[in-house]
């Protein structure tokens, strides 16, 4: 994807011979690069549950530290979200 040209007149304006993609285009482009994971209670206590950024569930894992080294084989990288 190209950066956005921008003009020389000191306001950060967007050139109008720029391409643009509509913000639900640029969330969907990302769609395969957000993960995310939520503890939760199953039959042999707690775990991982691990779901694409769209909601679809992924896999279980029985610790965080499971997740980790899964998101980072996979190229991806964890961040902490509050």
């Amino acid at each position: 994807m190209k950066p956005l040209a921008w003009r020389s007149t000191g306001a950060e304006t967007p050139n109008d011979s720029a391409p643009r993609m509509s913000l639900y285009d640029f969330m969907k482009s990302r769609m395969d690069d957000v993960i995310y994971t939520r503890p939760i209670q199953d039959d042999n206590g707690s775990a991982y549950a691990v779901y694409a950024a769209d909601g679809t569930f992924l896999d279980l894992f029985d610790t965080l530290g499971e997740v980790i080294i899964a998101a980072h084989d996979q190229d991806m990288v964890v961040e902490t979200v509050h």
